[in-house]
């Protein structure tokens, strides 16, 4: 009976198989051929912190100006323990720090825990609870060991931020250190961002050109089209409105939709369509 059970199945799935068919499988080399042909230049610009400030709870989070950057810099880190630094803009990038001794010579090594937020709560609010179906490894923070110093550290991975917190969890009591030169190596392929509105500006248009920031930070992601995992699949996308970011790259002129569904795996899952 078993042997005949199993038998059944097989049959089965044999002839799903053979009926099973990749329904763009003709198209998708003319597809990504165009992907290539539209590909953008990449553009690298050099973005350093403007200050430090701190998060505080108001209807959501807000951030704060506390000083300039440069306070940051003249001063040992090792008794503040926990800073936090704005941009001023939202970037897409490398992040890189340096780190020195004051005084006597390091003697051991330092440890800390960097948090990246696209806005002010994602660096209010603790990752630890963290609890949803999305790999946790997708969340932007990381800890780093810093074993000798002085030493410049580039965290390999591609971030997208406008804040970064920065705790200190481990270090050394008998020698102090300062944090230097943070910048980030921004990346992107978009051109021609609007600039925000004054502050003059009534209000309520303030508002409702609060959508630029929106196309900014998705305007930040553009890169080429060779990486199948980048910032564009950070967990602001996943977690976000996939679909209207979909539309958002539909409705640009830089022809995304010809990669998206000449890579897509599972075309019987796509319900959108596009064409130019």
């Amino acid at each position: 009976m078993m042997k005949s059970i199993l038998f059944s199945l097989t049959l089965v799935f044999t002839a799903l198989a053979c009926f099973a068919q990749d329904y763009y499988g003709n198209n998708r080399k003319q597809w990504l051929q165009k992907a290539e042909q539209y590909k953008p230049k990449l553009i690298i610009t050099e973005k350093k912190p403007l200050k430090v400030v701190d998060i505080v709870p108001d209807t959501q989070y807000k951030a704060v100006d506390v000083s300039p950057i440069d306070s940051l810099y003249s001063m040992p880190f090792r008794l503040k323990k926990e800073i936090t630094i704005d941009f001023g803009e939202h970037l897409t990038g490398y992040f890189s720090f340096s780190v020195r001794s004051t005084g006597l010579a390091a003697d051991g090594p330092l440890r800390f825990k960097l948090t990246f937020g696209e806005v002010p709560s994602e660096v209010a609010v603790s990752f630890d609870s963290y609890k949803e179906g999305l790999s946790r490894a997708w969340l932007q923070d990381e800890v780093v060991s810093v074993m000798y110093v002085p030493q410049t550290v580039t965290l390999p991975r591609r971030l997208a931020f406008r804040y970064i917190k920065i705790e200190l969890l481990g270090s050394s009591p008998y020698y102090d250190f300062n944090i230097h030169d943070m910048k980030c190596m921004a990346q992107t392929s978009a051109q021609n961002i609007p600039e925000e509105l004054p502050q003059a500006v009534d209000p309520m248009i303030r508002k409702i050109d609060r959508a630029q920031y929106t196309e900014r930070m998705y305007a930040n992601r553009l890169r080429g089209w060779s990486e199948k995992r980048s910032a564009s699949l950070d967990r602001g996308f996943i977690s976000g409105s996939s679909w209207q970011q979909l539309f958002l790259q539909a409705a640009r002129p830089y022809k995304t939709v010809f990669v998206f569904v000449g890579r897509i795996e599972r075309p019987e899952r796509i319900s959108v369509g596009y064409s130019n």
